[in-house]
């Protein structure tokens, strides 16, 4: 009977990656095909293995596939990064939006555009990461000096990112000048991506995963509680600071390329509840595939929302997260899942 159970969330986890992944390359397609120059099938063909340098041509291989790329990439890191947060603190409202680390980054890459415009991307990394680092370390110091309860942790993150959000605001107040650009790029979006982009993140992403394939084991050990973690001989300290830095890189990383865009990473854990995943290993693989498709689904519908002229992503992203959101915070007040004890 426990072969046969096995066996099934086995297949399941086969059947919905093998989905996942399918409906990334069928949103890439779509998500290609939409925009204000009239592109067909024949055209992508045409651009990535009869490379001539028409107009079509270049307008897929410098505007639209660097951006699907980074939807998949952004999407995924931020999908990841929420399923970690919500595993280390047990808390299913966890994500790196909710508990500030958005809000640090996204601050620290704001002064890094107004003071210092100069800068490339590998500067406006290494200032989200220390943004983000920063109050990710504090708000999870705050809950664990005061023995905070998962709700209340995520009322200090939210406390701390509506703080910053209010500086990062009062600096754009002072640089005008400088507003619209910063208002586009807050709200969140790949609309600006390059293939630059992709080569200035994919690091990131690969040392995550590389780092999240080395504790997923013990990630599935910390899930019955520190002390049982332990006796198990699980060094939790190391366990979770490595995991800390994973959320810090894959969340900074992105917020400094595509903006702080809302709650990719709170939606899609929940959904990969339902999907048969047994263990960690597969939970961070089907929250890297359907996050990635959340995000280019995303993107696809704020291409339709005015077309042909285009919404930021993290507009269409907000939404779903906030319905999302107040859902799942109903849910888990009624059940006790999230207690103020």
């Amino acid at each position: 009977m426990v072969m046969q159970v096995k066996s099934i969330n086995k297949n399941k986890f086969l059947i919905f990656s093998t989905i996942g992944i399918l409906a990334i390359g069928v949103f890439l397609l779509i998500d290609i095909l939409i925009g204000m120059s009239d592109i067909g099938f024949k055209d992508i063909i045409s651009a990535i293995f009869d490379y001539s340098g028409s107009k079509e041509d270049l307008i897929i291989t410098t505007i639209r596939l660097p951006r699907v790329l980074l939807c998949i990439l952004v999407g995924a890191s931020m999908a990841i990064s929420g399923l970690i947060m919500q595993n280390l603190t047990r808390n299913p409202l966890a994500s790196s939006q909710v508990l500030g680390i958005n809000a640090g980054a996204t601050l620290s890459v704001v002064i890094v555009m107004v003071f210092f415009p100069a800068l490339g991307y590998k500067t406006k990394i290494l200032a989200s990461f220390l943004g983000a680092g920063f109050v990710g370390v504090t708000v999870q110091t705050i809950g664990r000096i005061r023995n905070l309860s998962p709700l209340k942790v995520t009322l200090v993150g939210i406390s701390i990112q509506l703080f910053l959000s209010s500086i990062t605001k009062f600096i754009m107040l002072f640089n005008d000048s400088k507003t619209s650009d910063l208002l586009f790029w807050m709200i969140g979006g790949v609309h600006h991506a390059q293939i630059t982009h992709i080569v200035e993140l994919l690091p990131c992403f690969i040392i995550s995963i590389l780092l999240i394939i080395k504790i997923s084991n013990s990630m599935d050990t910390l899930k019955m509680g520190d002390a049982i973690a332990i006796s198990l001989g699980e060094n939790i300290k190391v366990i979770k600071s490595i995991a800390t830095i994973v959320v810090i890189l894959l969340s900074s990383s992105s917020v400094a390329i595509a903006g702080p865009i809302s709650f990719i990473g709170l939606i899609t854990p929940h959904i990969v509840i339902k999907l048969g995943a047994r263990n960690f290993r597969e939970s961070f693989i089907l929250c890297g595939i359907y996050g990635a498709n959340l995000l280019l689904l995303s993107d696809i519908i704020s291409k339709i929302l005015k077309y042909p002229y285009e919404s930021p992503v993290g507009i269409v992203t907000a939404f779903m997260g906030a319905v999302f959101y107040i859902i799942l915070a109903n849910k888990e007040m009624k059940r006790g899942g999230v207690s103020e004890k």
